[in-house]
């Protein structure tokens, strides 16, 4: 038998926000030719390559582990650890200050606080920039520029053009790994069929379906895998020119 050859398109992108792919997953955003036989969405996301495996990260990806990781760097060998001393240092602070409201804005600013002192002893490498302050500023400066009497919706798009430009931290490169649409159709072909066989009866039917399918997708992620080992292998990033300003 010929070998089976299935071409794949990588993209990457400018990562931001770990919600972005964490959403994608929960809500099965690159499912959509089954939305319609209602097979719900992504398979959940795993961990791949050998930064996963020096950092101790193995199976499916946990929510709260990528969130700590992408957003704040925290080392995900230690997140357990941070936990426990942020809960404790917590309770040390309420303990030291008995008469503030455990519903107080001071408690919640002094509970952000420390959170953040911890999260910078186990962080990996330097803290992230925050723009938010400087980003805040400009569309409270550009809105007053706007003189007293702009109506709202000038507002609305005046603080909405800032937004959009605002800088914001790179927090990772987003690689996806794309196949022909007709191969999305093979599979999710076979599996509306599996559900129909089913549905009639057809154990038999059915689960041989559901093995093409699952044939398909492991040709799939052997491609997936097939690109990481490419890419760890010969991909790199650097900023060139005096300042660092240019990325290549």
């Amino acid at each position: 038998m010929a070998p089976i050859v299935i071409t794949m398109t990588a993209t990457v992108s400018i990562g931001h926000d770990p919600e972005y792919l964490l959403g994608q997953v929960a809500r099965g955003g690159e499912n959509y030719y089954l939305q319609a036989i209602e097979v719900e969405g992504e398979p959940p996301g795993v961990w791949l390559g050998r930064g996963a495996a020096e950092l101790g990260l193995t199976g499916e990806v946990d929510p709260d582990v990528m969130r700590e990781m992408y957003t704040h760097l925290t080392d995900p060998r230690r997140i357990d650890q941070v936990r426990t001393v942020t809960d404790a240092r917590i309770k040390e602070w309420r303990a030291a200050h008995p008469e503030v409201d455990g519903r107080s804005k001071e408690f919640r600013e002094a509970k952000a606080r420390i959170r953040q002192e911890v999260r910078a002893e186990y962080r990996m490498g330097t803290a992230p920039r925050d723009y938010t302050t400087s980003t805040e500023r400009n569309v409270a400066e550009a809105i007053q520029k706007l003189g007293p009497n702009a109506t709202p919706e000038q507002k609305k798009k005046t603080e909405m053009g800032i937004r959009l430009n605002a800088p914001a931290t790179r927090k990772f490169f987003d690689t996806t790994y794309s196949v022909a649409k007709s191969v999305s159709l093979l599979h999710a072909g076979y599996q509306a069929s599996a559900i129909q066989l089913r549905e009639a009866g057809d154990v038999a039917g059915a689960e041989a379906m559901e093995a093409k399918a699952q044939a398909v997708l492991k040709h799939v992620r052997a491609g997936n895998q097939a690109m990481i080992d490419y890419l760890q292998e010969h991909a790199g990033y650097v900023r060139e020119g005096r300042s660092g300003h240019k990325d290549a």
